[in-house]
């Protein structure tokens, strides 16, 4: 008779480890919104670097006729300051879809050296202290709908950023509380 009461109590622990892990998303430091390569203080070779290298991204569809609408940041992917890492975002209507995600990528800086480390799409971009290969995990957040959004953390495999972990954030308006659930990266493999 006791073993009823110890199961419903099992069964009561149990989901509330359940609402826990689906309101517990990945921490992160989001990246401001960005500046002007001038005020960033980027020389003229590395601008056109920075474009040459997203003009050239096969998965993309960027040209130089935008690249007054680019705005960059600065980020440390390493606890190295000598590794310097740059976040642009472009906010040309033809860069943005209609829940008012935008391109975003992120570039590896070494002198006049750009390297894409990541094409992806979305409304925000943070950075985690977790790292893979050297470098932190990034996490892109994109609107779904007016109360979703998608997170999608991704590692560094030594070369660019796959994704590695992706949830949906839903809640979070008038006073709801958000919850995060865990989903498949598989529409994500190709960011």
């Amino acid at each position: 008779m006791l073993l009823k009461p110890l199961a419903a109590i099992g069964v009561i622990f149990a989901l509330s480890l359940v609402d826990q892990a689906q309101t517990a998303g990945p921490t992160f430091t989001t990246v401001g919104p960005g500046q002007t390569a001038a005020a960033l203080g980027l020389t003229s070779k590395q601008e056109q670097a920075i474009a040459d290298e997203l003009e050239s991204d096969p998965d993309g569809d960027w040209d130089h006729s935008r690249l007054a609408q680019l705005r960059y940041s600065r980020v440390a992917l390493t606890s190295t300051p000598k590794e310097d890492a740059i976040v642009v975002t472009s906010r040309a209507p033809e860069d943005c879809g209609g829940t008012g995600n935008c391109a975003y990528w992120i570039l590896r800086v070494k002198g006049e050296q750009i390297q894409l480390l990541l094409a992806a799409f979305g409304d925000e971009v943070g950075i985690q202290e977790r790292s893979n290969n050297g470098l932190r995990n990034v996490v892109v957040v994109g609107h779904l709908s007016a109360d979703a959004d998608s997170l999608v953390m991704y590692a560094f495999d030594g070369e660019t950023y796959q994704p590695s972990e992706c949830y949906e954030r839903t809640g979070g308006v008038a006073g709801k509380l958000t919850s995060f659930s865990s989903k498949s990266c598989d529409s994500h493999a190709s960011d």
